[in-house]
């Protein structure tokens, strides 16, 4: 690669940081990584990213970035200080180690190597503190006052003695924390910043004034105090649990997992971190860890609703369907008021197409909580309301209300747009269904250039793999079925039909094909390997574990339908390591396809690309060249079938699909909508009704609003002639 001139680096640089100020981390981060590749020498690009990775609990890559900087430039403290801070929040003894020797040559005043050697050995677990005998009795009895909530009176004799003893630390942090118990929620903010500025190293401060502002909904702020809780206290369990525990309410369960973990370490039978572990690692979707995790709270004495509401969402996606029904019930039991259970537990009866049982469930969840829109939004996929009702107009003045969380108008919008869609309210119905998706493009931005990087990178380290070559060393024992296409596009009518055989067991998006298959290109350090270098064996040991991971859900029968829509970036490899898999890939005309896609809300979080609709004409693009990438590379190796064809011609289209699957002929697949297994898409009440064709040119009744899609389609040569 050609030198860029110091010039052009200071200029991106600059813009890096511009948008780094902004908030704009992911761009930001591919300016810096770029700026790596043209100089992997410059300190302060691997201090930038490291300082992303620390924002974002990715503890691991932020010492890597942090250390490499610290290699470059050795006696910047500025550097030191956050490696420091990473590590210890890591709190892997190894790591420290390593940081430790670092820190030995690292040309530092002694006074800062002692300040860092100092944090990265701290084995505390609270503040230590060195008050007098009166100023101890004097504690003594306020904790006495605190621990029986007369919170009043801890109050008044704290502030007492606080006057008396004005820079004691303990008495500011306990007049604050009895204040927030009484609500006063301003003098208890000053008092716990001048405990802290009292004693800048009081773990106990930080995290108490973490807690109040984690419990009035600041959770970023509650956040730094609990890392600052943390860097002083690193082994305090009530900061780690706390830090989970925000971690939890900002979305970022993964993150949370890692602190919890910790904090389970030091106590192992505390029920309330069990709890916490266990609704994180539902939240992404490690259900069997999490259901034994709620399991064992429940056992150690956690007898709250949200505990077991958290348990049967965990039991019903390890398909435990009575199980996770019991445990809905038992939280509403325990309080027959707990809106969540309900809401569940009509989730839990629409995925089962008990739609009558889901809408008693679902209409009680919304009159329990009438301002909730994802309950009316629920509701409203599977019935039609009126516009006259009542629920349209408080659903519209949600909408409306700037004042409102996003994700309630959001879900609002969307319901509105269903609403007014079923009353063939067209003109009305779009503006709502686009402020639907300018919303949730606010709550998650996304960077549709990141996805046209990743297809091209995968099409290049997949430019010398030979799948033929590959399928010598596959697992040959097993015989799965992978449907994928875009989201939409008829994927799980497919899959529902080939399910709909005797001889095959549905088993939905669980995606294994696509992470393993990932994980062997993607090496240590985020490095992607070229797919000719994977060895046999780990092809091999792929299929298998595929396989493994496939046949634990099939039930008594030999086959599997697995119907990952993100399998079509694989298809190679997956074929590969199984070559006795059938791959069927559905396509749908892309402007009914889009529309789909853009009409409806998906998984917090996910498909993110959805809420705009020039990036959703160019990440169809990148489906299409991918898929042409594959057909290339392994040619009449996988079956294409297209949802309008499918349509019009049912019997026909169904007869060469359960061929190509090698699999004996059965009316049963002509009447898939009969089928009693679980759905658990966003098509969850379509693929219980018999084949129609109301959804197709649909994209009709927006042509001139959807004109940003098709100009991208157009670009890409992808619009229908």
């Amino acid at each position: 690669m050609a030198q860029a001139n110091a010039g052009d680096l200071t200029q991106k640089y600059k813009s890096a940081m511009a948008l780094q100020i902004k908030g704009e981390t992911e761009p930001a981060l591919s300016i810096y990584r770029e700026l790596l590749d043209q100089n992997p020498k410059i300190a302060e690009v691997h201090f930038q990213i490291g300082r992303i990775m620390l924002a974002k609990f990715q503890l691991h890559d932020a010492v890597k970035f942090f250390q490499n900087a610290v290699l470059l430039k050795p006696a910047e403290s500025a550097i030191w200080d956050q490696l420091t801070t990473a590590a210890a929040q890591l709190g892997d003894a190894k790591t420290s180690k390593n940081i430790l020797k670092l820190l030995k040559t690292s040309g530092l005043p002694p006074q800062h190597k002692k300040t860092f050697r100092t944090r990265l050995e701290n084995k505390a677990g609270k503040s230590k503190m060195i008050v007098g005998e009166q100023e101890k009795q004097t504690i003594n009895t306020l904790v006495s006052l605190m621990n029986q909530g007369q919170f009043a009176k801890a109050e008044l004799i704290a502030t007492q003695a606080l006057g008396k003893y004005p820079t004691t630390a303990v008495f500011a942090l306990i007049t604050a924390t009895a204040q927030f118990r009484l609500g006063k929620i301003e003098p208890a903010s000053a008092h716990f910043k001048r405990a802290i500025t009292l004693n800048p190293k009081y773990a106990e401060a930080y995290n108490e004034f973490g807690n109040m502002l984690m419990e009035t909904g600041k959770i970023e702020l509650a956040i730094q105090q609990f890392q600052n809780a943390l860097k002083y206290a690193p082994k305090m369990t009530a900061a780690l649990l706390n830090l989970g525990t925000a971690l939890i309410k900002d979305n970022r369960a993964v993150n949370a997992i890692e602190f919890l973990r910790r904090a389970q370490s030091l106590d192992p039978k505390n029920h309330q971190i069990a709890s916490r572990l266990g609704m994180a690692l539902g939240m992404n979707t490690e259900h069997e860890e999490s259901s034994k995790q709620l399991q064992f709270a429940i056992e150690h004495g956690s007898n709250s609703p949200d505990v077991y509401v958290y348990l049967g969402t965990s039991l019903s996606e390890l398909g435990k369907i009575e199980a996770a029904r019991d445990a809905y019930n038992h939280a509403l039991k325990l309080d027959p008021d707990f809106v969540l259970a309900e809401f569940r537990l009509g989730i839990l009866e629409q995925i089962q197409g008990n739609f009558d049982i889901a809408n008693t469930h679902i209409k009680r969840a919304m009159e329990l909580d009438p301002d909730n829109a994802e309950f009316c939004l629920r509701y409203a996929t599977s019935n039609k309301i009126d516009p006259s009702d009542p629920i349209f107009t408080r659903l519209k003045k949600i909408a409306d209300d700037t004042e409102q969380p996003l994700d309630n108008r959001r879900s609002a919008s969307f319901a509105i747009t269903k609403i007014l869609e079923d009353a063939k309210e067209y003109e009305q119905a779009f503006p709502y269904l686009k402020l639907a998706n300018d919303l949730n493009l606010e709550i998650y931005p996304y960077d549709v250039a990141e996805r046209v990087t990743y297809i091209s990178q995968l099409q290049e380290l997949f430019a010398d793999f030979s799948v033929s070559d590959a399928s010598v060393h596959g697992y040959t024992d097993a015989a799965p079925i992978f449907v994928t296409s875009m989201p939409r596009s008829g994927s799980t009518l497919v899959e529902q039909i080939i399910a709909s055989h005797s001889q095959v067991t549905g088993v939905g998006e669980v995606g294994h094909a696509v992470t393993t298959a990932r994980s062997l290109i993607l090496r240590e350090g985020g490095k992607f390997q070229p797919a000719d270098k994977i060895t046999p064996d780990e092809i091999h040991g792929m299929g298998e574990f595929i396989a493994t991971k496939l046949s634990e859900l099939a039930g008594d029968n030999n086959r599997v339908a697995d119907k990952s829509i993100q399998t079509y970036t694989m298809m190679g490899l997956v074929q590969a390591a199984l070559p006795k898999a059938k791959i069927v890939v559905v396509n749908r005309d892309p402007r009914d396809n889009l529309l789909s896609i853009y009409r409806n809300k998906f998984t917090d979080g996910t498909h993110s690309y959805a809420y705009d609709l020039h990036a959703l004409g160019i990440y169809y693009n990148k489906f299409v060249d991918m898929v042409n990438f594959w057909r290339a590379k392994m040619p009449n190796q996988f079956y294409e079938i297209q949802y309008e064809d499918l349509i019009d011609n049912p019997e026909e289209e169904t007869r060469k699909l359960i061929d190509f699957c090698d699999l004996e002929w059965e009316d049963a697949c002509l009447n898939f909508h009969q089928s009693k297994r679980e759905i658990k898409t966003l098509s969850v009440y379509q693929v219980r009704q018999p084949i129609y064709k109301s959804s197709m040119k649909a994209w009709q009744r927006y042509e001139a609003e959807l004109k940003p899609m098709f100009d991208a389609l157009k670009e890409g040569g992808n619009y229908p002639s």
